[in-house]
């Protein structure tokens, strides 16, 4: 199961960062969504702000959700407690 989870947010990361590389091509070279050289289609801009924040920023969460429940689940359960009573002895002597 780990394993599964390893690989599946490895590959959510490799998909958003393929996504982010083909959005910023797509608008680089494509001249007609955005006509840099006049004025700026307001309503195209927030379209492709949506579209940029929902594919990739849904790709990020996702992966970013995998690698931290691989963390959670890796650490011992002893080494997890004394790292938060350590952090609350800390907060205590302020």
């Amino acid at each position: 199961m780990k394993n599964f989870v390893k690989v599946f947010a490895i590959i959510l990361s490799v998909c958003s960062i393929v996504a982010l590389i083909f959005i910023i091509a797509v608008v680089t070279f494509n001249l007609s969504l955005f006509n840099w050289l006049f004025d700026l289609n307001f309503s195209n801009a927030g379209n492709f702000g949506s579209f940029f924040a929902g594919i990739v920023g849904t790709l990020f969460s996702g992966a970013a959700f995998f690698l931290l429940y691989i963390n959670f689940f890796q650490s011992d359960l002893n080494s997890f407690e004394n790292r938060l009573f350590s952090m609350l002895n800390l907060l205590k002597r302020k």
